[in-house]
């Protein structure tokens, strides 16, 4: 059956008490985005993309308009570069551990799926040596995520200089989904892309900006390519949702505040994260620099039985590490509000005492 089994096991406990699995924003209030109602209502010309919202994203991330092309969500920009460059007997290289649909989408489109670790003792930097080694003619896509899902750590920008050696040399290319990136906008805004015309990023409103409804999402990548994405779309949707296209227009345009706000949230909250598996020697992690998620390594028993027993009886969700590969951990988020995440983690305690 071809699914995705982390999204259908998400979708299905969204709604828990304490929910620590969750890794994007609160949604901000849609009322402090739209001046005018009415005028997200009237049509638009949006053929190829609205261009005031390609003009945004193009400025934003320091690219030409002509790179930027606008979808519905990351999940689905993935797919649109997977659809573009996969036919069936293609290899495809995917970090491990990974989030499970960057594994599952490539096997859709019947491709030969090879991992490649990114290993906890070494910051869980992808190492393009042995990425070289797994490489071959057949090799069309190379594909990971910065920050990683599940550890939330940033790929050191020589490692992204040997990747794209590496992309270049063999004629493959990379697609880095870059959606939980967005929290480094303090440190000033960057895209693989800008780097090499082998780089494909995807990126989305939906972590950083809690705005997950609007499903508005982009793809950046050289012209030819972009050009060709686009015409791939007119298979799957021949627009995008014109509301969701100038409500993405205004989020971005006040994206300063919305940040700035998001990432106070989630420093406070990061503390209390990590005090509390400071506090626990049955928990131990490589704490990330930068958003909403990291990765648990738990030592007192079974991860699954853990996280079963802790939604059982105190209606609070963690996500399994089986879902990522690597069963001994457990992803946490920390972007939801203090009293959630406090009471969450209250709950967890009790049950890595009980168990």
């Amino acid at each position: 059956m071809k699914h995705s089994p982390y999204i259908s096991w998400a979708k299905k406990h969204h709604n828990v008490e304490c929910n620590l699995a969750s890794s994007g924003m609160p949604r901000p209030s849609l009322s402090n985005l739209v001046k005018d109602p009415q005028k997200i209502l009237e049509p638009v010309d949006h053929e190829n993309g609205w261009p005031p919202l390609m003009k945004k994203i193009a400025n934003r991330y320091e690219v030409n308009i002509n790179q930027v092309v606008p979808v519905h969500s990351t999940s689905f920009a993935n797919h649109l570069v997977c659809a573009l460059f996969l036919d069936s007997g293609d290899e495809v290289l995917v970090e491990s551990p990974a989030y499970e649909p960057l594994v599952s989408l490539p096997k859709y489109f019947n491709a030969s799926v090879k991992r490649f670790d990114r290993n906890p003792d070494q910051r869980y930097q992808p190492d393009p040596s042995q990425i070289e080694e797994l490489v071959t003619d057949q090799t069309k896509l190379i594909i990971l995520s910065n920050l990683h899902n599940p550890s939330g750590m940033l790929i050191d920008e020589p490692v992204l200089w040997q990747l794209i050696d590496i992309a270049e040399k063999y004629n493959c290319h990379i697609l880095i989904d870059e959606v939980y990136l967005e929290f480094l906008y303090p440190n000033g805004e960057r895209t693989a892309a800008k780097y090499s015309d082998n780089i494909i990023t995807t990126r989305s409103l939906t972590k950083a900006f809690g705005l997950d409804d609007l499903r508005v999402g982009w793809i950046i990548a050289e012209s030819i390519t972009a050009e060709r994405i686009r015409k791939l779309q007119d298979l799957f949707m021949t627009t995008m949702a014109s509301p969701s296209e100038q409500l993405g227009l205004m989020a971005l345009e006040k994206a300063d505040p919305i940040l700035d706000k998001n990432i106070s949230l989630l420093d406070y909250n990061f503390q209390l994260v990590d005090e509390f598996v400071d506090q626990h020697s049955s928990l131990s992690w490589h704490k990330p620099s930068y958003g909403s998620i990291g990765f648990v390594n738990y030592t007192s028993g079974s991860v699954d039985m853990l996280a079963d027993h802790l939604l059982e009886n105190y209606q609070t969700l963690i996500a399994p590490g089986h879902f990522f590969g690597d069963p001994d951990c457990f992803r946490i988020g920390w972007s939801i509000p203090t009293e959630k995440l406090e009471k969450g983690l209250e709950n967890l305690g009790k049950v890595i005492e009980l168990i």
